[in-house]
């Protein structure tokens, strides 16, 4: 299903410990994608989805009964892909900027890292947002708008990441290898910007938007 804007919102079923605080966040897209119980959380923030998809599971059937006008695409419980991969395949198309993903992390450990191996199909297209960080894969290069102390953390997915440059983080990597010995959790950036650069593999970069204590 194609939508003509280029930026788009998913919401979904995973818990979301501050959800006044993401409503701003999510109600500035300019399309909302409900994913199964999703439309729990767009009941609660008062927001109206564009689409919802799912097999419908998780989501609320009363609440359902507030969403009679929005479309729906319905899936077998017993099927492939979950209803995120399916909601991604149906939105993402080759013009669109960027998908951000609410909801997707927490819960169950096996929906949170097949959601995480998901973000490497589509590196620096879709974006994982929690209250207080956001999480994409890098496969080439990525330019990252940051404070000086801001956490970013860089891991490797599925599989070692070869040839790392970063400019602007305190412990500057220079064509370096990242795998299952080394991971870089918890460096920090040093300006307004930090420019990192891959030459193979999945980087899974994880900034934290939240400031620290001094």
């Amino acid at each position: 299903m194609l939508f003509p804007d280029n930026k788009i919102a998913i919401i979904c079923n995973a818990p979301i410990e501050n959800i006044s605080k993401l409503k701003e966040k999510v109600a500035s897209f300019p399309v909302l994608i409900a994913v199964d119980g999703g439309i729990n959380h767009c009941y609660k923030l008062g927001l109206h989805p564009d689409l919802i998809v799912g097999d419908f599971d998780s989501a609320d059937p009363t609440l359902l009964k507030n969403f009679e006008n929005v479309p729906k695409k319905s899936y077998p419980q017993d099927k492939d892909k979950t209803d995120l991969e399916i909601a991604l395949e149906l939105v993402y198309h080759a013009q669109v900027k960027e998908i951000t993903v609410f909801g997707a992390l927490g819960g169950r450990t096996d929906h949170t890292l097949g959601n995480l191996i998901l973000l490497s199909r589509y590196p620096g297209k879709v974006f994982f947002e929690t209250d207080n960080e956001r999480i994409f894969v890098i496969d080439h290069q990525a330019e990252i708008s940051s404070y000086p102390g801001q956490l970013i953390s860089l891991i490797p997915l599925n599989g070692p990441v070869k040839g790392i440059d970063t400019e602007e983080l305190k412990w500057k990597l220079k064509n370096a290898t990242l795998d299952k010995q080394f991971i870089g959790i918890s460096n920090e950036a040093l300006g307004q910007r930090v420019l990192i650069s891959v030459k193979k593999g999945d980087l899974l970069c994880c900034v934290n938007n939240t400031k620290r204590r001094k």
